[in-house]
């Protein structure tokens, strides 16, 4: 699978309609704050990486669809107007940065354009693509609320409410390197953890397997409290996608999908068993760890 930086970025696409009647959605429970975005499309493959910016935009009171692919977000697109459109550049059928373009140039009233990856490496092909800003999974948002909406839309009493909360007892849940399944879990206070708020000196696990940039050896588990079936969901397809993979770009797009996983869980053994399936071509190893991890999680 080519270096996904060095992919090409495509051309807008012609059938993209101006952004100008297409309807905002229906209205969900809560209300963003006053002079806030009110709709985001989150373009995104991971249940888990989904599953944090879900939570944000609860927390936020903003409207929320998801495309796990570029057909399907071109769909949304033709009937739906966000204000912000968060993709993620590694998609099954193709790259997010094709979308990102497209958007970037479309003319009327075009979304705040805002990439999401799990892989860092990515962050200036998304923005030589078009994205306004670019955000590593999992999301944050004591780290990635300006970033995601802008400096001049964030009024200070959302600041003042989000950013304290990073420092709460109830968002300092710990997890343990390699315990990311565990992380999907609330916390043993009984609270219910929100992923999409975090310590702002924290960030994922490494592809190395090591902690990311960290105050400590510790790191933050920011999935807790989200639902730990999303983590089941996207292992178990990952599993599907390696037995299925007979090109090297499918082999490409499942390790590159189960990387991001990784990085959002906090594994940092899977990580490394990723790496050395990269290395050798073999998938034996990973696949061995992934039936690992899924053996102990519920179907239902």
């Amino acid at each position: 699978m080519p270096n996904q930086a060095q992919m090409p970025v495509a051309p807008a696409s012609p059938s993209l309609p101006p952004f100008t009647t297409a309807p905002a959605g229906p209205a969900f429970a809560g209300r963003a704050a006053p002079g806030m975005p009110q709709t985001l499309l989150l373009v995104e493959d991971s249940r888990l990486a989904a599953e944090a910016v879900r939570l944000a935009c609860r927390r936020l009171g903003i409207r929320l669809r998801r495309a796990e692919t570029l057909a399907s977000a071109m769909l949304h697109l033709r009937v739906y107007r966000p204000d912000v459109a968060l993709i993620d550049p590694g998609l099954p059928d193709g790259s997010g940065l094709s979308l990102i373009a497209a958007l970037a140039r479309q003319a009327g009233r075009a979304p705040r354009v805002v990439a999401i990856s799990g892989d860092p490496a990515m962050a200036d092909a998304c923005r030589n693509a078009g994205a306004e800003a670019f955000v590593e999974k999992p999301l944050n948002l004591a780290r990635d609320l300006v970033p995601l909406f802008g400096d001049a839309v964030v009024p200070p009493a959302v600041r003042h409410r989000l950013m304290p909360a990073a420092a709460t007892p109830a968002n300092r849940r710990i997890m343990a390197p390699g315990a990311g399944l565990a992380g999907c879990r609330s916390g043993a206070d009984g609270g219910q953890g929100d992923p999409s708020v975090g310590g702002t000196g924290s960030s994922a696990t490494s592809d190395s397997g090591a902690p990311g940039r960290v105050a400590g050896p510790e790191r933050m588990a920011r999935n807790a409290g989200s639902d730990p079936l999303a983590l089941s969901d996207d292992l178990r397809r990952a599993h599907r996608l390696l037995l299925a993979a007979r090109e090297p770009s499918e082999f490409g797009y499942a390790t590159q999908f189960l990387r991001s996983v990784a990085r959002c869980a906090g594994d940092a053994a899977l990580l490394r068993a990723i790496r050395q399936s990269r290395q050798s071509g073999d998938p034996a190893p990973l696949l061995a760890a992934l039936a690992e991890r899924t053996a102990h999680i519920p179907l239902v």
